[in-house]
Formats: C-alpha cells, sequence, structure tokens
C-alpha cells in the first residue's frame, strides 16, 4: 500500500467500511462508530498496514470491540447520507409499557435545584465561581454522596472543557478534596473531561460526537454532561444572533432528547449586572428560551483576610418549567492561601446560615420581624425609631447589613425611592420566590 500522502487514505476509509457494511460485517451503528476516526488517525493506521486484506481485518476486529453502538446514524456511504431507521436516537414507546415500569432515570439531579434530563443554564458574571461549583457538584454526583446536605444520585458525569486547562482542573479539584479518590479504579469513578471537541455548537454533528462520548461514559445509563462555558462551544455563531444561537439551542436540547442526558451549560451575563434586575444570559434571547431552567449566580464577598476568602453565592431561578422558581444561598471558603500565589488551596462549599449579630439594633428588627410576615421596610424603621430601639440610619444600616448576609429577604431588588418588603428568611435551605 502506498504511504504517499494523507488523501488517499481520507478516500479509502469511507470505501472499506462501507464495504463492510453492505457485507453485513458491521452494522450501521458500528460503520457510524468507525466514521469518528480522524484523517490523521487513519493514516497512522493506513501507513502500518501492509495490505488492503491487513485494514479490513483491523477494521473488523475494530468494531467486534464496540457493544455499545451510538443513536444516531450518520454516516456516508458511498457518496450518500445513510437514514437513521425510524426511531433511532429518539425515545418511541408505548404509553401502558412506560406506565408498567417506571423510568430508571432520576426526578431530580439536585432537588428543586437541577431536574433530571433537562437543559440547564447556570450563569453570572466572570468569576462568580460557576466553575468551582459545577467541578464540586460533578465530584458529589460521580460518588453519590450528599451535596450542600442535599440528595443526588450516583451518575456519571461528561465534562466538555474548553476554558479550563488541565493544570488550573488539576489544581481546582485537589482544593475540593479530591485528592482522595486518585486509589480508586478508572471504572469506579465514571468522571470523563474532554478539553476538545472536532465540531461546535453551530455543526450538527456536535450532537453525533458528544453522544458517541455520552455512550462511552453511562455504559448505557444517564449521564449529566457540562458544558464549559457555552460561548466556547459556539463556533462561528454570533451570540447576538436569534437565528444562529437557536441552532445551538437546539443542538443542547437534542443532547437531552437523544440522549435522556442532563446538559448544564456555564453561561455569562453583561459585566456589571450581576445581582441586578439586568442579569441575565448574554447575548441573544433564544438560549434562555430554549432552556428548562435558568439559574442565575450573584456572588458577594462576606469576609477576606490573610488567612481566607468567603464568598456568598445567591443561585435564582429565573426560569423553571417544573415548578415555581426557587432560590438558595451557598457559602464558598476558600482557606489555607499560597503566600506566593494568594490562592486558597483549600476550598468548602456549604449551604449558608445566617450569621445573627448581636447588636441593638439588629436584635430589635430580628425581634420585629419575628413573625414571619412581610413588612414595608421603611415603615418597620419608623416604627422601631418611634419605640426608641435605634436611630434611622444606623436601622436602616444594620437592615442592610442582614440582606446582604442572607438573615433577611426582600420582596423584590431594592431601588433607590422605591418600597419594598422584608422579613426572615425562611430556615429552609429553599425559599419558594413570591
Amino acid at each position: 500500500m502506498s504511504d504517499d500522502n494523507g488523501k488517499k487514505i481520507v478516500d479509502l476509509q469511507p470505501a472499506l467500511v462501507a464495504q463492510l457494511f453492505v457485507e453485513g460485517k458491521v452494522s450501521r451503528q458500528e460503520a457510524d462508530i468507525l466514521s469518528y476516526y480522524s484523517p490523521d488517525r487513519w493514516q497512522r493506521i493506513y501507513k502500518q498496514a501492509k495490505d488492503a486484506d491487513e485494514l479490513k481485518a483491523f477494521l473488523e476486529n475494530l468494531t467486534a470491540r464496540y457493544r455499545k453502538p451510538i443513536q444516531k446514524a450518520r454516516i456516508q456511504l458511498r457518496g450518500g447520507a445513510s437514514l437513521p431507521e425510524i426511531g433511532a436516537g429518539r425515545p418511541v414507546y408505548n404509553l401502558l409499557t412506560l406506565l408498567r415500569s417506571e423510568p430508571s432515570t432520576p426526578k431530580d439531579i439536585v432537588p428543586r435545584l437541577l431536574p433530571a434530563g433537562g437543559a440547564i443554564g447556570l450563569a453570572g458574571e466572570f468569576g462568580s465561581l460557576k466553575s468551582y461549583l459545577l467541578l464540586d457538584l460533578f465530584l458529589h454526583l460521580v460518588t453519590g454522596e450528599e451535596w450542600l446536605g442535599l440528595p443526588v444520585p450516583q451518575m456519571p458525569v461528561l465534562l466538555l472543557d474548553r476554558e479550563n486547562k488541565p493544570r488550573k482542573l488539576y489544581e481546582r479539584a485537589i482544593c475540593l478534596g479530591a485528592g482522595k479518590y486518585t486509589q480508586m479504579a478508572n471504572e469506579d469513578f465514571p468522571f470523563v473531561v474532554i478539553g476538545d471537541l472536532r465540531y461546535s455548537l453551530d455543526d450538527p454533528r456536535f450532537v453525533d460526537e458528544v453522544t458517541h462520548h455520552i455512550e462511552v461514559v453511562g455504559a448505557g445509563g444517564p449521564v449529566v454532561v457540562g458544558l464549559d462555558s457555552m460561548v466556547d462551544f459556539l463556533g462561528s455563531a454570533d451570540e447576538n444572533n436569534n437565528s444562529e444561537m437557536h441552532q445551538c439551542a437546539s443542538h443542547v436540547r437534542e443532547l437531552c432528547n437523544v440522549n435522556g442526558a442532563t446538559v448544564i451549560t456555564l453561561c455569562h451575563v453583561p459585566t456589571g449586572t450581576g445581582g441586578t434586575r439586568r442579569q441575565k444570559i448574554r447575548g441573544a434571547s433564544a438560549v434562555a428560551y430554549a432552556l428548562d431552567v435558568v439559574i442565575q449566580a450573584t456572588t458577594t464577598v462576606v469576609v477576606k483576610d490573610e488567612a481566607q476568602t468567603t464568598y456568598r453565592i445567591k443561585l435564582a431561578q429565573q426560569k423553571n418549567r417544573d415548578g415555581d422558581p426557587s432560590e438558595m444561598s451557598i457559602l464558598a471558603h476558600f482557606a489555607d492561601k499560597d503566600k506566593e500565589t494568594g490562592r486558597g488551596t483549600r476550598t468548602l462549599f456549604e449551604p449558608a446560615i445566617p450569621v445573627y449579630k448581636q447588636d441593638s439594633e439588629s436584635v430589635a428588627i430580628r425581634e420585629a420581624l419575628d413573625d414571619g410576615e412581610w413588612h414595608l421596610a421603611s415603615e418597620l424603621v419608623s416604627a422601631l425609631v418611634e419605640a426608641e430601639k435605634g436611630k434611622r440610619s444606623t436601622l436602616q444600616s444594620r437592615l442592610g447589613d442582614m440582606r446582604e448576609t442572607g438573615e433577611v429577604e426582600t420582596d423584590r431588588e431594592p431601588v433607590q425611592g422605591s418600597s419594598y418588603k422584608v422579613r426572615l428568611s425562611q430556615t429552609d435551605l429553599w425559599t419558594t420566590k413570591q
């Protein structure tokens, strides 16, 4: 066999795959798996093979090792695109069959936060700890350990990460305590990271490529997929173009529909909008429209000193097709700072429990709100001033501090000159929006 250039193998490979398919030696799906080999990979195989028979034998041995065909069949055979069989890659079932056997897919990945099988967007400004939070969640999913005190199913995870280099991912995983898992076998710790893909979201082949990886990682079961971040997978699509972003978002949804996967995409918001009413997913509205759940992450610094930095992360659902939007608060502790880099070498996420101040004004506000009802903030402060519980400016400042720490919640974003209501935060981890 000649090995003078790579072009010949590009032409030869589809012909051999087609021949094996026509002869019935490989299935349509097995042929599709073979099509994922890149031209460079085929060139190396071609150079090592002595003749066409040896190459053909290699193909047959290769396909024999694949027991789980991918769900969509889009291959080029004899110059024409093959058509999937009816129902291929799509959930087709009889309703009575469904009623007789409850689906194996869990109802929720995280109760009231992440519904299983949905397309979810986690949005926030740069530096709002979205990637850290996703990595921490994935480490708990793959081990089945509770996350923030909430039960989560033990599931394989697939992280598609074009944003973080391996070194950064390593450092973050070590900070989160993942070093204790290094003695486990790979098959017992199904957490797969792919730093790049051949195709982007603007290409229909993106769904095929990721589907292949989902099948391998999940071994036929449900998988949670993370995209960090969505903008890095747009390819040539313009994030401000609704039609182009609709196509990209539809491919995210297709991953859920075809594979039953839960897909979490990390999204950016316009700079300076974090924590305001204007905070929304950056770019065209088609993205937010296509997602089942949109969660806005707002991060503020609570403690910052030489030893550690503590952030409060507020996760507020702007949209939830499965129920009423809810919100929760998390504390992220970055402790044991490295003196040279200034980075925390130990990271812990935990539910945010309000730290109660014991000054007289805070105690008075707490007692006035002890009934659990909503009170107009202005009327509350005026009543406390009249009862000689403190000065107006001090009471307003303490009320603002209690909002920041999460001890007190508001019915709307406080805006200068407008009225809003306050009450003590609910003791439950989750709070349903009014």
